[in-house]
C-alpha cells in the first residue's frame, strides 16, 4: 500500500518543509463559518421548503441506518 500522506504536507515558500506562517494562514481562501448564520439559513430553508426538508431527513436516516446495519 502506498503512503499518500506525503502528498498532503503543508506548503511553504522557503522550501525548508516548515509549516506556513500565521500571516499566510490568515489569508486563507476559505471563508470563516459562523455557526449562528448557518443555523439561521437552515431554519429559513426548512420554513420555505418543508417537504424537501422532511424528505432529506428521511433519506439521511435511511442511509445512516443502512451504514449501521452493514457494520
Amino acid at each position: 500500500m502506498r503512503n499518500r500522506i506525503e502528498q498532503f504536507t503543508p506548503l511553504s515558500t522557503s522550501g525548508t518543509g516548515q509549516a506556513a506562517s500565521s500571516s499566510e494562514e490568515s489569508s486563507s481562501s476559505f471563508p470563516e463559518i459562523n455557526p449562528g448564520e448557518v443555523m439561521r439559513q437552515l431554519e429559513v430553508g426548512v420554513r420555505r421548503h418543508p417537504v424537501l426538508a422532511v424528505s432529506l431527513g428521511l433519506c439521511a436516516g435511511a442511509v445512516l441506518g443502512w451504514l449501521i446495519k452493514r457494520r
